[in-house]
């Protein structure tokens, strides 16, 4: 009697539904990562984009001459007093915009440098700090995304 060998050949049903049912399985934290990787690459390009903000700030209150400065500059270098503070809207963009448009705020501040001296702290009066803090905007309150302090010497003799 020759019986007849029979290979199986292929996937039984029960195979295949487990073999898809772990496919979906991991698929799901495949998507969690990009939608994760997608989320810091945001946060990384708003952070860039404010350093760079800042930093042009920074450089044009840092300049002897304040020609071709920007309005914000200008506006706190024709108002030097301590505390002196502006507020801007940003967009997505970081550019300044109406504020119902509004992703982001930039407050430049104008503060004395503080100086320590003996142990000592006193305020220099020839020193000023330029601090720019740059916020997002969310839903509770104001999200502190950067902030860049840079000081100039200003004496005031030849203040205006």
């Amino acid at each position: 009697m020759n019986r007849l060998k029979t290979r199986r050949r292929g996937f039984t049903l029960a195979e295949m539904i487990m073999a898809v049912a772990m496919l979906a399985f991991f698929s799901v934290f495949v998507v969690q990562l990009f939608a994760g990787a997608e989320r810091f690459s945001r946060q990384a390009e708003h952070l860039d984009q404010a350093v760079r903000l800042s930093s042009e700030w920074a450089e044009e209150w840092k300049r002897p001459s304040l020609e071709n400065a920007s309005d914000e500059i200008l506006e706190l270098a024709a108002n030097r007093v301590a505390g002196a503070s502006i507020r801007r809207t940003l967009d997505d963009d970081f550019q300044i915009c109406p504020a119902e448009q509004a992703a982001f705020t930039a407050t430049l501040t104008l503060q004395p440098h503080p100086m320590t001296a003996g142990g000592s702290q006193r305020m220099a009066a020839d020193l000023l700090d330029l601090n720019i803090v740059i916020s997002g905007l969310t839903p509770d309150g104001h999200d502190p995304l950067y902030e860049l302090t840079v000081s100039r010497y200003d004496p005031v003799e030849v203040r205006p």
